[in-house]
């Protein structure tokens, strides 16, 4: 519906005509509906009853000054835009063909609403307003038209004719005026919605009748008088046409014609709708009988006639052969056209099956080029795709590309799966060389930060750290285009990914630099990413704030970086809720567990562990193995060391099998080809839970098992690839000997025990990690002490002094009252054996 286009169109200037423009302009004044009153209203259809017959003026006009462009256009198929377009007309104005116009009391206030913020927001002059109205409603039917063409394309010179009008013809615009100017001058019930009822309250709006009707007729007076005129030639015309024909049949009859041409299948009607056709081009008297006798016989030769082109040919041929003897010559071709219209139809739907079946063979290819771990393939079938699919563009390509790595990294990312993320590092780096950044700066900076994401993920699972580096450089190239003061909001972002990976560098470095760096990036990010603000990316800041901390904590003698990765945590879970963020908050529990259980290995209680264990268990509510298995995964582990800590310090081993039972949980999916790196912890931890366990058991099944545990987990925590962790291992492995070594009567277990201290003791220094250096050296104390038990001399005594006196320098009564009193007890022990043995004669060599 056309809405109320022809207000403005025929009231050049007036105020009313400005507030319609701004109310077309607000609400597309497409045909679909006049400010959303239903088609049936009087109004809404006494306006598009004014377009339809324009448009039908406009059509027909066109037919004759616009057939000859035809000929060089046969794609365009005239015919059929002539019969198609003309049939939309009439069976729209069927639809409105009531005019028994009222004054609608509903249609008044949509009127009233849309109008005043019409009014309200209108800008420029009317005349600039009118063309740009008129546009509106000249698009808004023609996009109508088209839509009903069954895909004829519009003849050029059409839409010329439609916006400009050829010679003596009007354009569509003034046909349209034309017609409501008629309909408000001779029709009350049209124009007494506008002076009247709530209309009249809107300055400007209302107008008297006879002032409107002046200034419609002032508009359109001329090319309405032209239309009359034309239509009263018409009448004459047809009345001339109508006896001529008569005549022309009568003669025919005579002259034995008319005969002739019904032996051969053609009847009166058919020879009549010719003559009428003849009379219409102009023919001229004395060739009009000539002329309809070559016609007949040109159409016995072509009526009968038979081809081999298959039954749905003929059939067409057979109802045009029908139409055409029954008179209606117009639509005899309609029959082919048709035929070829479902020939078209059937193809469209062939290539449209084709395309389908191109589509999934791609897909299917491009999933074994997943479980081939061949993302250079698999990209290269994702470009064959696209074309497939029609993706053409660098935009349209690049942001479908981008589309399908987020797919990838998303499954990647929850089910474990590291063919998806290589894909999608594959397919983000696919979109770069579309996406450049000389050509879309930030989108460019998006697609980078998208490709840091996946590769940080993956590199996380990986035993190197290429991955994690490469991601870095792909943040930092983002940060380029995306700067503080450009996008601030998508420079915290880039900073809070890129602390994510320099935190996991940091934990396989042996330094503290990364971490530091980590705890930078975070902390700039909140600069941008304040709570009131940003409440949920605040809390993603301060949960990964409070991961690099925890880190940082784990590596220094104090606990203060500790206790601040706690309040850290604390703070994220104000806006992580549950209900909110289900994974999100169980992850931030997950982490807090891990900072309570840290602070409560270095207090002498068992309130922090116990605090560990329920944010453990609370985590893995949501965390759960069907949802996101390796996060599972890790919950459990995390939750294994907790309980262990807490078994380490009571007398029952309840604790202690159930740590056991948590880690074979989680190696369940941290596989050593999945997660190599976390098997390996996993697989460390295990360890150290079965020592625990041997230690309390008289037999040595559990304490042999430790040790085949941590030998497993050296053969991916190398002393290259993770040094600390290597260290730790070596640690771990050297007290499950120690306490094997202690039940033999043989000291070839104590002095691998002392190797594997003194190997761990190499990367765990005083400077990088004290408390962990400390406490090997507490360990490598007691094995030597061990053996120099066996031992005549006390060479291995003294060495064991030196080693618990080393580890004092850490271990201070202020600050770990606990290790210190263990160190501090073993030292006194072995220093009263040496001085036992140097009053001893027996003792003297």
């Amino acid at each position: 519906m056309g809405g109320l286009a022809w207000v403005g169109a025929g009231v050049v200037g007036n105020s009313s005509y400005q507030g319609v423009v701004g109310l077309a302009r607000a609400t597309g004044n497409r045909l679909g509906g006049l400010f959303g009153v239903p088609e049936g209203d009087d109004i809404a259809r006494a306006v598009r009853r004014g377009q339809l017959a324009a448009l039908e003026r406009t059509i027909r006009d066109y037919w004759k000054v616009g057939r000859p462009e035809w000929q060089d256009e046969p794609h365009t198929r005239p015919e059929m835009f002539h019969e198609q377009s003309l049939d939309f007309c009439k069976k729209a104005v069927g639809r409105c063909r009531d005019l028994t116009l009222k004054v609608n009391d509903d249609l008044t206030p949509y009127m009233v609403a849309a109008l005043d913020g019409a009014l309200a927001a209108r800008t420029g002059t009317a005349e600039a307003a009118q063309d740009d109205l008129a546009t509106l409603t000249e698009d808004a039917v023609l996009d109508e038209l088209c839509q009903h063409l069954g895909g004829v394309r519009l003849p050029d010179g059409f839409e010329d004719h439609f916006r400009q009008g050829s010679g003596q013809y009007p354009r569509f615009m003034d046909a349209f005026g034309a017609f409501i100017t008629r309909e408000f001058r001779d029709n009350d019930g049209f124009h007494s919605v506008f002076i009247g009822g709530k209309l009249a309250a809107i300055e400007g709006v209302a107008n008297d009748a006879v002032t409107l009707l002046a200034s419609l007729e002032h508009r359109f007076g001329s090319t309405l008088e032209r239309i009359d005129a034309r239509t009263d030639r018409m009448e004459s015309d047809v009345v001339a046409t109508r006896a001529g024909v008569e005549e022309v049949l009568a003669i025919l009859k005579a002259g034995g014609v008319l005969s002739r041409a019904e032996q051969a299948g053609i009847t009166v009607e058919a020879v009549r709708a010719i003559a009428v056709r003849l009379f219409d081009e102009k023919i001229a008297d004395v060739s009009l009988l000539p002329s309809i006798e070559k016609w007949i016989d040109r159409a016995q030769q072509q009526l009968g006639q038979q081809s081999n082109e298959g039954d749905a040919f003929e059939a067409a041929r057979r109802e045009a052969e029908r139409r055409f003897r029954e008179g209606c010559i117009g639509e005899a071709s309609r029959p082919f056209m048709e035929e070829l219209e479902r020939e078209e139809r059937q193809e469209q739907e062939h290539q449209e099956e084709r395309r389908r079946k191109r589509s999934r063979l791609l897909e299917e290819a491009i999933r074994f080029d997943e479980l081939a771990f061949d993302p250079s393939a698999g990209v290269a079938k994702l470009l064959l795709l696209a074309e497939n699919e029609s993706i053409v563009g660098a935009a349209d390509l690049s942001q479908w590309l981008v589309d399908r790595a987020k797919y990838y990294r998303d499954r990647g990312e929850t089910k474990g799966d590291n063919a998806a993320l290589l894909f999608a590092i594959a397919a983000y780096r696919a979109a770069l060389e579309e996406r450049t950044r000389e050509r879309v700066p930030l989108d460019w900076a998006a697609t980078q930060n998208n490709l840091g994401n996946a590769l940080g993920i993956l590199g996380a699972r990986e035993s190197g750290t290429e991955r994690l580096k490469e991601a870095v450089d792909a943040y930092r190239a983002a940060l380029k285009e995306w700067t503080r003061e450009r996008a601030p909001l998508q420079w915290a972002a880039a900073q809070n990914n890129q602390g994510n990976v320099l935190r996991i560098l940091g934990q396989r470095e042996s330094g503290r630099e990364r971490l530091q760096e980590a705890v930078d990036a975070y902390r700039a990010a909140l600069e941008e990413w304040p709570r009131e603000r940003a409440p949920i990316q605040w809390a993603t800041a301060q949960n990964n704030l409070g991961n690099a901390l925890s880190t940082l904590g784990e590596r220094e003698s104090g606990t203060e970086r500790l206790k601040e990765a706690v309040t850290a945590y604390r703070a994220a879970l104000e806006e992580r809720t549950r209900e909110r963020v289900p994974l999100d908050w169980a992850m931030t529990q997950n982490n807090l567990g891990t900072a309570l259980r840290d602070l409560g290995e270095r207090e002498s209680g068992t309130e922090r562990l116990k605090e560990a264990v329920a944010a453990y268990r609370a985590a893995l509510e949501e965390l759960t193995r069907e949802r996101v298995p390796l996060d599972w995964a890790a919950t459990q582990d995390n939750l294994g060391n907790a309980l262990k800590t807490l078994g380490e310090r009571e007398s029952s081993t309840e604790r202690l099998e159930g740590a056991a039972a948590a880690y074979r949980a989680a190696l369940e999916e941290r596989t050593r080809e999945r997660v190599p790196l976390q098997w390996a912890a996993t697989q460390n931890n295990l360890g150290n839970v079965l020592s625990r366990l041997g230690e309390r058991e008289s037999g040595t099944e559990r304490l042999n098992e430790a040790v085949d545990a941590y030998r497993v987990a050296l053969k991916e925590r190398t002393r290259e690839r993770v040094p600390l962790d290597w260290a730790m291992t070596q640690n771990n492995l050297g007290t499950a000997l120690a306490t094997l070594g202690r039940r033999e009567s043989s000291t070839e277990r104590l002095e691998e025990a002392v190797a594997a201290y003194c190997a761990a003791l190499e990367e765990w220094t005083s400077e990088r990690v004290p408390l962990q250096w400390a406490g090997t050296q507490n360990n490598l104390g007691a094995v030597l002490a061990t053996l120099g038990e066996r031992e005549i001399v006390t060479a291995r005594l003294e060495e064991a002094v030196a080693a618990f006196r080393a580890a004092l320098e850490v271990f201070t009564v202020e600050e770990h009252p606990l290790f210190w009193k263990i160190t501090t007890d073993n030292l006194n022990r072995t220093s009263e054996e040496i001085r036992q043995r140097s009053n001893d004669p027996s003792n003297e060599p």
